[in-house]
């Protein structure tokens, strides 16, 4: 039987295929070599994020810091996906009420049935993402989605299947290209907006992810 581990369940899945079975929270933990601990939050039903460590929540929105380099790639990621909804992980710091985005990539989206509207980051990505992130001596700091012919909002999709200590990126895009790009916190189940700006320490030839993705 394949185990897990509680940091290769995603903080954006309320359920997971394996072995082409489908499983739930609840489920997960037959697969398990050891029970996963609640979310302490009313979220019950969810589980704790996939970090070697607590993650650490805040009270407010924070500052996130999305260096210029990283901004194009992303937005050539999103524009190339249109109309279809594309998604990835963002990896970095974060701490003292700020994230620095050091590192992104592409997850696939699962959800083939609706790629016009909904997202399903497939888990296998976010492995991948967290063990390179990890390597580099970082950890995954957000999530990232678009929204083709949509305002760069969360809908109430996006809330519903959001996790606490994580920067939720949304860049609307059209025909014509990115419209807007926004950043979000969930707290206390509601989104707040953070500040976005560039990183003026940002040195991308020194960048430990820029290592590990070069030529990607």
């Amino acid at each position: 039987m394949t185990l897990l581990r509680r940091w290769e369940i995603g903080p954006f899945f309320r359920s997971f295929s394996l072995n082409g079975t489908r499983y739930s929270p609840q489920m997960i933990e037959t697969v398990l070599d050891f029970p996963l601990a609640p979310l302490p939050s009313p979220k019950s039903d969810r589980l704790l994020a996939p970090t070697r460590e607590k993650r650490v929540t805040y009270s407010a929105a924070m500052m996130t810091y999305l260096p210029e380099h990283l901004r194009r790639k992303l937005e050539g990621i999103v524009a190339a996906g249109y109309p279809h909804e594309t998604c990835g992980l963002l990896m970095g710091t974060q701490n003292d009420g700020e994230v620095h985005v050091r590192g992104l990539t592409q997850a696939r989206n699962l959800n083939t049935e609706r790629a016009r509207d909904r997202y399903e980051l497939d888990p296998r990505d976010f492995l991948a993402a967290d063990k390179r992130a990890h390597e580099a001596g970082l950890e995954i700091v957000g999530i990232w989605h678009s929204h083709p012919d949509h305002p760069a909002r969360p809908s109430e999709t996006d809330r519903a299947a959001a996790w606490e200590g994580y920067s939720y990126m949304i860049a609307s895009v059209t025909r014509a290209g990115i419209a807007d790009m926004r950043s979000f916190r969930l707290i206390n189940n509601d989104f707040i907006e953070e500040e976005m700006t560039h990183d003026p320490c940002d040195d991308s030839h020194s960048n430990p992810v820029a290592k590990l993705y070069r030529g990607r």
